[in-house]
């Protein structure tokens, strides 16, 4: 039997794909389907029979009211179509979506959710989103929200990082980075922080949210911050840093950039909203929370709103940058992306057992 992961988006994540390769390697004949609309190709549609791409038809009128109508046909009958041709143990949905994940639970008994966004669960989640539906998620900080929230146990499930992806063997060192630079990753930290060690070399690596260009403007009076294009090459990136900062002011769910940076011994200072601050070799940074009356993008543009944040982070770089404490949270970084390693092996046995409840 195969076992598909669905993902509704033209390509698929890197983490469901390094987990696909992980349980083929324990004998699940797992793959993962790509569901996306119109002519582009999917990101790995190249690794063959590990991801197969389906091709939605929808309406050519773009007015929201038909393409949604459209979509939502052709989503129930894409995914019955899949469903009754591989005729699988288990469906899981590795982006988190409520809705997709509901539409599967229509043609198939068992289907499984992976939480991997920190806002997708909240106060206001409605519990229904979520029933009938195996949950599973990437962090213990967001197995606690999982709990509180949507009173439901959810199993943990670390995402996979391979090694040889992002390992520099050799490099200067001598830079202070950060990863995705936007207002929720806390760009207003990283760039007050740059602001206040003109001495100090920063780079970055522009935003997911295309906003780099936005950030690259700010840093105008900064001759000491570099500003880079999105990119997938990581171990260009790491050989340059001796240190990466992971400002998140959002709920990040786990960004896992921190423990790509700790397989380089790079030591990571990152923020109380990560869920990552467990496995992080370096000091976890206190964050104020967000003023009610504020919304979230004027929250992460106030440099005003996170001078205790800012002041945190100097406190650490200057504390890591000590040479005799440099050594030795470069040397925790390594062990701790070793655990880290052991301990996501292990998720993915659980995860693995879990498909074959239903073999």
């Amino acid at each position: 039997m195969t076992h598909p992961f669905f993902a509704w988006k033209n390509g698929a994540d890197i983490n469901t794909l390094q987990l696909v390769r992980q349980l083929r390697t324990r004998g699940v004949d797992a793959e993962l389907h790509v569901l996306g609309v119109g002519d582009e190709r999917a990101g790995y549609d190249i690794e063959g029979e590990l991801v197969r791409v389906t091709r939605l038809e929808v309406p050519a009128a773009w007015a929201p009211h038909a393409l949604a109508r459209g979509l939502e046909v052709e989503l129930r009958a894409g995914l019955a179509r899949i469903i009754a041709d591989r005729a699988p143990d288990a469906v899981f949905v590795p982006w988190g979506d409520t809705a997709l994940a509901r539409e599967a639970a229509q043609v198939h008994p068992r289907v499984g959710i992976f939480i991997q966004n920190g806002g997708a669960v909240g106060p206001g989640t409605p519990l229904a989103a979520y029933e009938g539906l195996d949950l599973f998620t990437v962090s213990p900080m967001m197995q606690r929200k999982c709990k509180k929230y949507l009173r439901r146990d959810a199993i943990l499930l670390y995402n996979r990082v391979e090694p040889e992806t992002v390992i520099a063997t050799d490099g200067p060192r001598d830079r202070i980075g950060m990863v995705n630079i936007c207002g929720d990753k806390g760009a207003v930290v990283f760039l007050t922080v740059a602001a206040n060690l003109r001495a100090q070399s920063f780079i970055a690596t522009g935003g997911w949210k295309g906003l780099a260009e936005k950030y690259a403007t700010m840093t105008t009076n900064l001759d000491n911050v570099e500003i880079i294009p999105p990119t997938d090459d990581m171990r260009t990136f790491y050989r340059q840093l001796r240190m990466l900062l992971v400002p998140s002011l959002c709920i990040d769910a786990f960004p896992r950039v921190a423990i790509e940076a700790q397989m380089n011994g790079i030591p990571v200072v990152c923020t109380d909203r990560c869920g990552v601050k467990q496995v992080v070799s370096s000091l976890v940074v206190k964050t104020a929370p967000k003023p009610a009356a504020l919304d979230a993008e004027e929250y992460y543009r106030r440099a005003d709103l996170s001078v205790a944040t800012v002041r945190g982070f100097l406190d650490a770089i200057l504390t890591v940058d000590e040479p005799a404490n440099y050594t030795e949270f470069s040397t925790r970084a390594l062990e701790q992306a070793a655990a880290y390693t052991t301990r996501q092996e292990r998720t993915v046995d659980a995860f693995a057992a879990w498909v074959a409840r239903g073999a």
